[in-house]
């Protein structure tokens, strides 16, 4: 955002120069004007002023960036909608080895719902569009090829909503891997207001059980893209979340 910022400001000034010198060569009396400047016509000094601020504000309205924060989970619960509860659920705002847990009770069966929520994002700005959501998990299984995504699903207030992003059939290993669902551009087959994405947005996760082994789900983290104006005040809303990112639109 710093460096879009600074290219507006140095686009700016090339403006202002030019407009301070053509304005230099008027002459001291009011009303004087300026024949055949750049574009061949005869305006007043207030004109040539009044049409580059018109221009100038055009052009910051109608720029706008691409900003992707993300934001750890704030907790976690339990629920249901399975057959094996989810221990520690509210382990998941942290990556520390200290995992919410799931362990199988026949086979094949599934978990309950994961119910992940409190992602903080109240720094979007209410006029940005929500262009994309990535959910990214660490996780893993107690024994190879013993548990693999069941849902993978965004909620809006505690109502799943939208695509299941699951990869399905694809066995966890035994170690620790960052697993991500979604993109900057994927709004999981629905759309996304920016007041849902700041109250009651979450992630619903199950797994299935194809083998006697417990799932683990160590940390839970969202990725919200949007675009917004790029305005310095704009910029300076959307940039504490460590990790984030930038770029042009």
């Amino acid at each position: 955002a710093s460096s879009q910022s600074a290219s507006g400001q140095s686009q700016s000034g090339v403006s202002a120069s030019s407009a301070s010198s053509e304005s230099s060569s008027l002459s001291a009396s009011s009303g004087s004007s300026v024949s055949e400047l750049s574009s061949g016509s005869s305006v007043s000094a207030s004109s040539a002023s009044s049409e580059l601020s018109s221009a100038s504000s055009l052009s910051s309205s109608s720029s706008r960036l691409l900003y992707c924060p993300i934001s750890a989970a704030g907790t976690g619960t339990d629920a249901g909608g399975g057959e094996s509860a989810w221990l520690n659920p509210g382990n998941v705002n942290a990556a520390d080895n200290n995992p919410a847990s799931s362990e199988h009770v026949s086979i094949p069966s599934f978990s309950n719902y994961l119910r992940v929520t409190g992602f903080d994002f109240s720094h979007i700005p209410p006029d940005a569009e929500i262009s994309g959501i990535t959910i990214t998990l660490r996780r893993m299984s107690s024994v190879a090829d013993a548990v693999q995504d069941q849902t993978i699903q965004l909620t809006k207030s505690g109502t799943r909503v939208g695509s299941n992003l699951a990869t399905g059939e694809t066995p966890w290993g035994t170690s620790y891997v960052n697993d991500s669902h979604g993109g900057s551009g994927n709004l999981w087959g629905t759309t996304w207001t920016v007041d849902e994405i700041k109250t009651g947005f979450g992630v619903d996760i199950q797994v299935m059980f194809i083998d006697h082994g417990t799932a683990y789900v160590d940390y839970v983290e969202a990725t919200v893209c949007y675009l917004a104006v790029a305005e310095s005040s704009s910029a300076s809303r959307v940039s504490p979340a460590s990790g984030s990112s930038v770029s042009a639109s």
